[in-house]
């Protein structure tokens, strides 16, 4: 998706198209959800939400999403980061805390509180994919961490990173918090666990009430422990935990003059932390919580302008520009991105996208997962690149040393890789919610395979979504209730998609805005079927070059490349690695002038070989065509999707010839 197209998905408008039922042809139309106003504070909230997430648990992952999640745990470092790496594995959080004249902080900037994001990131993020993969050893290894940190909480309830001596004095004690609790919250979420909720709430209430007579000196992620809060909120109705976020909102350096004027001269970097990508980002949520809670429009517009300004920062793949900070267009060759911003650009519009009803937000977040996220990590999980370029003809330590395969980058910072554990199960666990309205419903705001088990109308139901979407374009939704019950199935249909065919025997099916409705009294095995229409599109980058999309995938033409390893790491067989361009690869092509009425001459055509649970390591879906040298000789070119193995080396842009 282009930046214009991006600015466009955030212009909306409410429409929808009575047709026939069992099947319908779409015509394209742009709208949002709208969340409901219902005066003085219903459930905590002036405004209710247009959607509301399900339990963390009740949707899990099928077919390609479970198989790369599994094989990440198995045998690459999401399941084993603790093992070979000390910035995850000091027990910060307990045997390991910073006492007087005992700093925890070995790590590359000797600092008291990193490791405590390190291992509270890693640990949140191995948690959830092991309760979303139900993964045996993993789970044991999630199970028996918790139980560690519970038997360390303290008599007040305190759990953090500080002896009694150091605690509430800011220096990342709240954000680390944040870091760990969110994990918790969807541990205790997904196994039923009371007593971990029970856990993290005495855990918060002790530190608002530690900081309750005390200035609030904040250090760079501090005002992020609103996600907690908010969670904590949403579940308990406290005002408390309101009072606190809007306090560290208003404390936070220029945090609330950055709102008011998003952007300074066209960049972020005049901005509170420095235009620091991943705090500009990730803060963009907290005004989307405040406005439902309170009813204050203000800080509606402060949340939509932010994205909205965000946007002219975002390359092609969805990456918003960040080589730590956000401070200039993105130029597809050499600007960058950092993988913890793709993170926390994700999180943010899912949480904007479920307050607000946008389908706008739903797809630039999937794009993001798709695109940015699988493109700037090894298909098997073994490394990631903390900075990428969009295109990548070098990987050697470009970036300040932030360009290298890995699976920690201790040589900067164990921040990016506990940080892309965490993608896939946000994904998942945003799936599927619920929307506001006055009939039973459900809403399909991201796609992939899923199974979803949930009650609804009173009555258990379970839903399977049968997939390789992205990499198809089918989709096959099963419904099993346990009974015969009537629901209305919400289905988000892709701004790309200008043909989308729903076909469901028996049902009305209307659209309604981005969204196709599908009603019917639902029996064990009534399905539903989505055909998307793909067509490869011209995405615009910076300057004069373009990508090519086909249906939601952005495709790269694969550089011929080698790795030399530069780093091993003990207890372990994974590598730090560099990879240069082979010799005989050709840098200066282009795409056909005269063919571009014609997607630029090129074709979608079927792979042979491919593994539908890893389509990855070897695309089923290539794109055949030509691109012309500099010389003007014709160069056959096979694309395939920016994520795949053969694209560790890749051009993503071209101009045109």
């Amino acid at each position: 998706m282009n930046r214009r197209d991006s600015l466009k998905l955030l212009v909306a408008a409410t429409g929808s198209i009575m047709l026939p039922a069992g099947w319908v042809t779409q015509a394209r139309s742009m709208a949002t959800g709208k969340p409901r106003v219902t005066g003085p504070a219903h459930d905590g909230f002036a405004i209710q939400p247009a959607f509301t997430p399900l339990v963390f648990g009740e949707i899990v992952p099928k077919g390609w999403i479970l198989a790369q999640m599994q094989r990440d745990l198995r045998t690459g470092f999401a399941g084993h980061l603790d093992e070979f790496c000390h910035e995850v594995s000091s027990d910060i959080f307990s045997s390991g805390r910073n006492r007087p004249g005992k700093p925890n902080n070995a790590n590359v900037t000797a600092d008291p509180w990193w490791n405590g994001e390190s291992e509270g990131n890693w640990r949140c993020g191995q948690m959830m994919m092991a309760c979303l993969t139900r993964d045996t050893e993993s789970m044991a290894k999630a199970d028996a961490y918790v139980k560690h940190i519970l038997a360390s909480q303290d008599a007040d309830g305190y759990i953090g990173i500080f002896s009694p001596e150091l605690r509430y004095r800011g220096n990342g004690e709240l954000w680390t918090q944040t870091c760990l609790f969110r994990g918790l919250l969807a541990y205790a979420d997904a196994t039923g666990n009371e007593q971990v909720h029970d856990a993290v709430k005495r855990a918060v209430d002790c530190t608002i009430e530690g900081y309750r007579n005390k200035e609030l000196n904040l250090t760079w992620h501090d005002a992020l422990y609103t996600d907690v809060l908010e969670d904590l909120y949403t579940r308990t109705k406290s005002k408390s935990y309101l009072d606190f976020a809007l306090r560290l909102y208003h404390a936070s350096p220029k945090l609330t003059d950055f709102f008011q004027q998003p952007i300074i001269d066209n960049k972020f970097n005049q901005c509170f932390r420095n235009g620091h990508g991943a705090t500009v980002v990730e803060a963009m949520r907290m005004p989307f919580w405040f406005w439902l809670a309170t009813g204050d429009e203000e800080y509606l517009k402060f949340g939509v302008s932010a994205i909205a300004a965000m946007n002219e920062f975002v390359m092609p793949s969805g990456a918003v520009v960040s080589e730590e900070s956000i401070d200039a267009p993105p130029r597809p060759w050499n600007v960058g991105y950092e993988y913890c911003s793709i993170l926390e650009r994700q999180v943010t519009l899912l949480n904007a996208g479920q307050k607000k009803g946008d389908a706008a937000y739903f797809q630039a977040a999937e794009h993001l997962w798709f695109n940015a996220a699988q493109g700037s990590r090894e298909p098997d999980g073994s490394a990631i690149l903390y900075c990428s370029y969009e295109n990548r003809l070098s990987i050697h330590d470009e970036m300040g040393k932030r360009q290298r395969f890995s699976p920690t980058h201790e040589q900067v910072a164990v921040c990016c890789c506990p940080n892309s554990t965490r993608v896939a199960s946000y994904f998942i666990r945003n799936a599927w919610m619920r929307p506001t309205c006055e009939e039973p419903a459900l809403v399909a705001t991201l796609y992939g395979p899923c199974e979803m088990k949930t009650q609804i109308a009173g009555v258990m139901v379970r839903i399977e979504e049968d997939t390789q979407y992205p990499y198809a374009n089918e989709i096959e939704i099963t419904v099993h209730p346990e009974r015969p019950v009537y629901f209305c199935l919400w289905l988000r249909d892709p701004e790309w998609s200008d043909e989308t065919k729903i076909s469901c025997s028996g049902a009305r099916i209307r659209r309604s805005g981005t969204f196709w409705q599908v009603r019917r009294e639902w029996k064990a095995g009534d399905t539903v079927h989505i055909h998307f229409h793909q067509e490869i599109r011209e995405v615009r980058a910076l300057g004069e070059e373009v990508a090519l999309q086909y249906g939601p995938l952005l495709y790269a033409l694969p550089v011929p490349s080698e790795a030399q390893t530069v780093k091993t790491y003990a207890h372990s067989n994974l590598t730090d690695y560099y990879v240069t361009k082979s010799k005989d690869a050709d840098a200066d092509l282009a795409l056909p002038a005269a063919e571009r009425n014609r997607s630029f001459g090129f074709v979608p055509k079927a792979a042979t070989g491919t593994n539908p649970d890893y389509p990855l390591d070897q695309p089923g879906t290539v794109l055949s065509g030509t691109l012309l040298r500099k010389n003007g000789q014709s160069a056959p070119a096979t694309l395939v999707p920016i994520g795949a193995q053969s694209t560790r080396l890749r051009r993503v842009t071209f101009p045109i010839a």
